[in-house]
């Protein structure tokens, strides 16, 4: 239900609210099902506008320090890597994404120079060339 719900918020434009709620990093049988979900929508073009959302909100993130958008940030790149969606390459400078779920990813290359990962599972992802200078 979580995951579909968001999916349709995402949908009619902005989720930003209800990612900055509940915590969804750990929760893997919601990042899956989202996943399977977007998947369905790959064919419309809508799959494409909904991860622009999700990337929109991770970057919006940079320089701020409030706990919603920091929660929708972590929130918005666990679902965008556990979408498939390709991380590879990204400046994700300077944002803030606490206890983020990003195990596995293939991160090479992304500039996290600046980024607060405080708690960010990195377990697993690829790192080559990645930019962590600055981030804690």
């Amino acid at each position: 239900l979580v995951a579909a719900f968001l999916l349709r918020r995402l949908g009619q434009g902005s989720a930003t609210a209800e990612l900055s709620r509940i915590e969804l990093c750990k929760d893997l049988p919601v990042l899956w099902f989202f996943r399977d979900l977007l998947a369905g929508l790959e064919e419309g073009g809508q799959a494409s506008d909904i991860r622009g959302r999700l990337h929109h909100n991770v970057r919006a993130s940079r320089g701020r320090s409030d706990s919603p958008t920091r929660l929708c940030a972590a929130n918005s790149i666990s679902l965008l890597h556990a979408a498939g969606a390709p991380l590879r390459g990204a400046d994700f400078s300077g944002i803030d994404i606490p206890r983020a779920n990003l195990q596995g990813a293939d991160l090479a290359g992304v500039s996290f120079a600046g980024a607060r990962l405080r708690g960010v599972d990195l377990r697993g992802s690829v790192l080559e060339y990645a930019d962590l200078a600055g981030a804690d």
